[in-house]
């Protein structure tokens, strides 16, 4: 019991910064794909020119960037999907329906247990089991980051919502000074003050 209540929030916890660190890896990834192919795609516009070192350094800026619902939904969908074929090979009386409900229930942490891999048929393979474990790891680490990226998606489209509806006050952008003011504010007065007879334009006679 002990061990349970230290191992379970310990695993939560390294789950949590594995994903929100493959979330910011594939932001990333994202970002570079999206910048490569929108400058070798003409069909919105003219053809981007942009450097391959230009493009990986844009891209390291992930500030902003969200991850649209149907591409987390297609990495999950298709990680069940993989581990459905495999563990219907792998496991002989289970069909592929039976190894993708196992492998949904196994990954959302819900665990009924009417199904374990391993037991029932001649699975005593250690290698098998290594590998389905690593399999489970793997794809809670990957259910995580993509929890993360569709969080961040469904946050920036509430934020959108809020804002056309009036709810949510835009922020603000804050005016920078020009350089050129900034460097003369720093100066000393004393430094800036000029004497009367170089700022007021010289007199000419008058003559009558």
């Amino acid at each position: 019991m002990l061990y349970a209540l230290l191992g379970i929030p310990l695993t939560l916890l390294c789950l949590s910064t594995i994903g929100d660190t493959w979330a910011k890896c594939f932001r990333f990834l994202y970002k570079y794909v999206s910048l490569t192919l929108g400058r070798m795609c003409t069909c919105r516009g003219p053809k981007v020119e942009l450097p391959r070192k230009t493009i990986f350094k844009e891209a390291l800026n992930t500030k902003g960037v969200t991850v649209p619902l149907w591409v987390s939904l297609l990495i999950i969908g298709g990680y069940i999907g993989g581990g459905a074929v495999l563990f219907s090979t792998w496991q002989q009386d289970w069909d592929y329906l039976v190894a993708a409900y196992f492998c949904f229930i196994t990954l959302s942490t819900i665990g009924f247990g009417d199904f374990v891999f391993g037991f029932g048929s001649d699975n005593n393979n250690n290698l098998k089991l290594i590998a389905s474990a690593m399999y489970l790891f793997m794809g809670l680490a990957i259910i995580a980051m993509c929890f993360n990226l569709m969080q961040e998606e469904v946050r920036m489209r509430f934020n959108r919502i809020g804002l056309r509806l009036g709810l949510i006050k835009p922020k603000q952008k804050k005016r920078r000074l020009p350089q050129l003011v900034n460097s003369q504010l720093s100066q000393p007065l004393s430094q800036l003050s000029q004497p009367l007879s170089q700022l007021s334009p010289p007199q000419t006679p008058v003559s009558i």
